[in-house]
């Protein structure tokens, strides 16, 4: 299949490294800009099929390049998504006048993002797989009280814990592990995606237990643990 070509622009590499958890796959190339300037060289030369562009990018604002995008006969087609706090009412109409093609507000909801995304590049979307990895994970809602528990398995997006201590799906949760053999400490907020519970088990291949999805894990993190999965050669499971 022929790669899609995306571009990620956004002053704050925070938020580049989580969209890029979601474009980590083989059929996507990715392009990132953090500048207003930079977002026009990219689209001219690369022509890319969707871009997510920041609101208040540097030397040029997103709103204004999507406008430039927009107004020229040869790149109007490109879809631009615009990405902004959605604090204020006149940002949002900034997007809407620019001639956008959607908005997403931060944080980034990944359901959200998933959703544009896949209707935006027309095609079908599969999760990113999940490697087998046994390690203690602390969570829990409130960061001074934590559960202690393992995981099954880990990806750059979240983990399966096996586990008792059930919670609702969408509970907000703190997350803190320690990747083995390497001491790298990992903390995010994160949330339950899923529930495998025990009267009522959504996947007969896992035990009781609990999906978790990442919400902030900084770049850093997300590079450790790509790095980890990879040098320690661990198996895919979808």
């Amino acid at each position: 299949m022929e790669k899609k070509i995306i571009l990620l622009a956004d002053a704050t590499l925070f938020f580049i490294g989580i969209e890029k958890t979601f474009f980590l796959r083989d059929n996507f190339e990715l392009r990132t800009a953090h500048t207003g300037a930079e977002v026009l060289e990219i689209v001219a030369s690369s022509c890319p099929d969707i871009a997510f562009l920041d609101l208040n990018l540097p030397e040029m604002s997103g709103d204004e390049c999507c406008r430039r995008i927009k107004t020229d006969t040869n790149l109007k087609h490109i879809p631009v998504v615009m990405v902004t706090e959605g604090v204020r009412k006149e940002d949002l109409e900034r997007c809407q006048q620019a001639g956008c093609d959607g908005v997403i507000l931060k944080p980034i909801n990944l359901d959200n993002f998933i959703e544009i995304a896949k209707k935006n590049l027309n095609i079908q979307i599969r999760a990113l797989p999940r490697y087998v990895a046994r390690m203690r994970i602390n969570f829990g809602p409130d960061a001074s009280q934590l559960f202690s528990e393992y995981t099954l398995n880990l990806s750059t997006g979240g983990v399966f814990l096996e586990t008792k201590n059930l919670m609702a799906e969408g509970t907000p949760l703190a997350v803190e592990f320690v990747l083995p053999h390497r001491n790298i400490p990992i903390s995010c907020k994160a949330k339950v995606a899923w529930v495998n519970h025990p009267a009522m088990i959504r996947n007969p291949n896992l035990p009781a237990g609990m999906g978790i999805q990442f919400l902030d894990l900084s770049t850093e993190s997300i590079e450790a643990i790509r790095s980890y999965i990879h040098e320690e050669n661990l198996a895919p499971v979808w």
